[in-house]
């Protein structure tokens, strides 16, 4: 695959991605139907807001990923990907909006302890994307 592929099919996978959590959020806790709905409608228009800068992102990465012909193993990348991310342990991060924490494969997203998250989330107070979920979105991705 090469880099312009890369970047509309991982733009595309992870829509369908991020709305596959939020359905299997609801399928845990029924609660979360109606506002799930807003969580879905915000996944999607959070990647639509961010694709040129993750797109210059991308960009910027294949100087590491690709070869001089811009073609990128996804299988090769997501698997070496999993093996840092199972060798990072209790590593607490602050993104601004997004803060968290990674810790033996698993990446933890801290949700903001106010009215609208206690409303969308319940007592749930991080959501957590696990080798399984990182396996689904590699799939979705280097499916053709």
């Amino acid at each position: 695959m090469n880099v312009t592929e890369l970047k509309e099919k991982l733009l595309t996978s992870l829509d369908l991605w991020a709305d596959a959590r939020i359905s299997d959020m609801v399928k845990v806790n029924p609660a979360l139907a109606i506002p799930s709905v807003y969580m879905k409608r915000a996944s999607h228009n959070i990647i639509a807001k961010n694709k040129d800068s993750w797109g210059k992102s991308i960009d910027n990465a294949t100087l590491f990923i690709a070869d001089e012909d811009g073609n990128i193993d996804a299988d090769t990348i997501f698997s070496d990907l999993m093996q840092m991310l199972e060798n990072i342990s209790n590593y607490e991060f602050d993104l601004g909006v997004i803060k968290g924490r990674i810790d033996g494969g698993a990446l933890v997203i801290d949700l903001p302890d106010n009215i609208i998250t206690t409303i969308l989330f319940g007592s749930k107070k991080s959501i957590s994307f696990t080798k399984n979920d990182f396996d689904e979105l590699r799939s979705l991705i280097t499916s053709e």
